[in-house]
């Protein structure tokens, strides 16, 4: 993935960024295809970025991911 096309790196953070929402004032409105569509994103762009962009980025990620949960609206994802 050529960077200077697609900054993988800064979408990455900008998707992270919409999943924090409330923090930013955001409005919440996730849903099941909202959360699809942001998993979608998401997946694109990590099977195709270099590993240091992972490694720079998941942890965010994965530190944002617990609160989202608890603010969607999707029931496919917050099945036990």
């Amino acid at each position: 993935m050529n960077p200077e096309i697609i900054p993988a790196e800064r979408l990455i953070q900008l998707i992270t960024a919409i999943l924090r929402g409330d923090e930013a004032g955001l409005p919440v409105f996730s849903n099941t295809a909202y959360d699809s569509s942001i998993g979608g994103c998401l997946h694109v762009l990590y099977t195709n970025c270099p590993d240091d962009i992972v490694r720079s980025t998941s942890a965010d990620l994965v530190n944002i991911f617990p609160h989202s949960l608890l603010k969607t609206r999707s029931l496919d994802l917050k099945v036990h």
